[in-house]
């Protein structure tokens, strides 16, 4: 069985792609899916991996990311054309691969008129599907909202839904952790009122937190500092801002581990589920820090993270700022612990 999920909304895809993942491992399957990265993949591997199933399960599920789009030409790496299969070619593997396998493809903004889908959909339903997920808005956004609230165990009023859509952009990544973040806070019940979302979702905050992650990165720290306190005094919380820039730190920190090891930055991508935007985000981040000074950072975040938790409540602000500023200007921990003790 094919899959083919593709278009805009990353989010939607990679979440429907682990669905259909964990619905083809049945119980008593020890193999996890098999990930590949289609901008470096050859047509070789993925026959193998679709054909070659392990002996510890009794299906073989198989996820390439952007496997069509490179083939199609939108990212290919100029290699030959008979290094990839036609799309008729192509068709007929489909067709003829077996129940158990599932081939799971997440192609991102592929054309719907793509010379390889075309073929496909002439394929029966049992062997074929081809899902386009475009961006949520308006009414269809808000109807997400409250369909994942409710599957959280949760619910959400219309209006508050309403009001989280216009204060958090485009991204259902994001808002999906604002969904989160509020059901804790309105546990047990877990009842999101308008009154919620504003008490806890600053407006238009985003846009200065992604600011603040790229001075901390570029060693501004004059500018960190400025950010970080408008964001605190707009009324964005310090686990909020702690809990985005440990994100971008422990993402960075994979790829410089998995690079260190010899290991490629698509490969670490493919193995961590990462999209394409966030592969790109973190690729292009990486020549910002040197492998031990995000060893330091993580390490640091950890223990502003504790005290947070621990310490006094007139000091949350202090300490998530010094924190910043201290990683962006690349200071070792040691010299914050000393300043501020941190239990570091």
């Amino acid at each position: 069985m094919l899959y083919v999920l593709y278009g805009p909304d990353d989010y939607r895809a990679q979440a429907e792609a682990e669905s259909i993942a964990r619905a083809a491992l049945v119980d008593g399957d020890a193999a996890d899916p098999s990930r590949l990265d289609g901008s470096t993949a050859s047509w070789e591997s993925v026959r193998a991996a679709c054909v070659n199933q392990s002996l510890f399960s009794s299906v073989q599920v198989v996820v390439v990311r952007g496997l069509l789009g490179r083939w199609t030409g939108k990212s290919d790496d100029g290699g030959s054309t008979a290094a990839r299969p036609s799309p008729g070619e192509f068709a007929a593997f489909v067709g003829a691969l077996p129940p158990t396998t599932h081939l799971i493809l997440l192609e991102g903004e592929l054309r719907a008129d793509s010379r390889y889908l075309r073929p496909l959909v002439g394929l029966a339903a049992d062997r074929a599907r081809i899902l386009s997920f475009s961006r949520l808005k308006d009414a269809a956004l808000t109807d997400w909202m409250r369909r994942q609230t409710r599957a959280r165990g949760g619910s959400i009023d219309p209006d508050a839904a309403e009001l989280l859509a216009a204060r958090v952009p485009e991204n259902l990544a994001l808002v999906s952790q604002e969904i989160d973040k509020i059901l804790c806070y309105t546990a047990p019940t877990g009842h999101i009122r308008r009154e919620d979302v504003q008490l806890l979702v600053p407006e238009a905050a985003y846009g200065n937190v992604f600011a603040l992650i790229d001075a901390v990165g570029a060693k501004k720290g004059g500018v960190a500092a400025e950010l970080t306190h408008a964001l605190l005094e707009g009324g964005v919380a310090p686990e909020q801002l702690l809990a985005l820039m440990l994100g971008r730190i422990r993402d960075l920190l994979l790829l410089a581990t998995g690079q260190a090891e010899g290991v490629s930055a698509a490969q670490v991508a493919a193995n961590a589920g990462w999209s394409d935007g966030r592969r790109a985000n973190v690729t292009r981040g990486r020549s910002d820090f040197t492998l031990p000074e995000l060893i330091d950072a993580h390490r640091l975040l950890m223990a502003a993270d504790q005290a947070l938790k621990s310490r006094p409540v007139h000091e949350r602000a202090t300490v998530t700022l010094v924190t910043f500023v201290t990683i962006a200007q690349r200071t070792e921990s040691a010299a914050l612990a000393e300043a501020l003790p941190l239990g570091i």
